[in-house]
């Protein structure tokens, strides 16, 4: 039994009892009391606990997601924005052969980011941008095309059909080709006008304003 009492006594801190031996009602009635301040104490902390542990969830699945974005995603996150540098892109055109972008000499290029199956860029191609191709062609002003195809019937059709006479190119990968990531283009039709150094001058400029841009600069040439 001595045994047992000093095992008792020396681990007394890891088990929650009461000495019934202790005859001292105030003192055993302070203890109840102090216990059930500390019990309801610890329902009182319980919603913050839970909302904190709500919060680190969150953060922590968010970083998870973030984590796990492929570098293309991140990349395409960030744009291309006004004043940065255009970058390079070379794509065949129907012939098979490569055109690269640095390689036009032109005051202005558009890049153009359209398809076959999308009307609005249709619609663009023959009503304002084939006009003013054709007005500015030879005063320093050029069109380069990138298709979003699959298909090369497809966009070589397209091409001859509405008579582009602007380079046209294409890996003829579609959206899954990384060329749309690298652009920041997520829909169709995405475009940036470029000056002669290849800066980006515009971003998603509409016809009026392309129009105003090309006679402001070839007016007078």
């Amino acid at each position: 039994m001595d045994k047992l009492e000093d095992f008792f006594n020396e681990n007394k801190d890891q088990f929650d009892y009461i000495d019934a031996s202790e005859n001292d009602w105030e003192r055993l009635n302070a203890k109840l009391d102090n216990k059930g301040k500390a019990v309801a104490k610890r329902r009182s902390l319980a919603p913050i606990l839970a909302v904190a542990a709500s919060v680190a969830l969150i953060l922590s699945f968010a970083l998870y997601q973030f984590r796990s974005q492929p570098p293309t995603a991140i990349k395409s996150l960030t744009g291309l924005d006004l004043g940065m540098q255009f970058p390079e892109v070379a794509l065949q055109n129907p012939d098979g052969e490569t055109v690269a972008l640095s390689e036009l000499n032109a005051h202005l290029v558009l890049v153009d980011f359209w398809a076959s199956y999308c009307m609005v860029c249709n619609e663009e191609n023959c009503y304002y941008f084939k006009p003013l191709y054709n007005e500015f062609k030879d005063k320093g002003f050029e069109i380069y095309a990138v298709s979003a195809d699959s298909s090369a019937h497809s966009w070589m059709n397209a091409i001859q059909r509405d008579q582009l006479d602007w380079v046209q190119v294409s890996d003829l990968k579609g959206f899954e080709s990384p060329i749309f990531d690298a652009f920041d283009v997520n829909s169709l039709p995405t475009n940036y006008l470029l000056d002669q150094e290849g800066r980006i001058i515009a971003k998603n400029i509409n016809v009026d304003e392309l129009e105003n841009t090309l006679y402001g600069m070839f007016a007078y040439k």
